[in-house]
């Protein structure tokens, strides 16, 4: 197994903790989130609440691709 660069680590824990909070954030405040961005508030909001939860687990999968190499629980994944 080839070792991980440094960056790779910052890089991934960022991704996974901008994912997370982006997902939650659509999920909880869209009609918030759109004003924000400048665009009308949009139907049916489950289809942009759907795509927070989809950008969320993916945060998830980067943390736990972070972890894999930091917590020798992950190493059998």
């Amino acid at each position: 197994m080839r070792k991980s660069e440094p960056w790779m680590f910052f890089a991934l824990l960022i991704a996974g903790v901008y994912n997370i909070l982006w997902g939650a954030w659509v999920i909880l405040f869209l009609d918030l989130s759109m004003t924000v961005w400048g665009a009308s508030p949009v139907e049916p909001k489950e289809i942009w609440q759907c795509v927070g939860m989809i950008v969320g687990v993916y945060g998830i999968g980067y943390i736990v691709a972070v972890a894999k190499y930091k917590i020798p629980l992950f190493k059998g994944f």
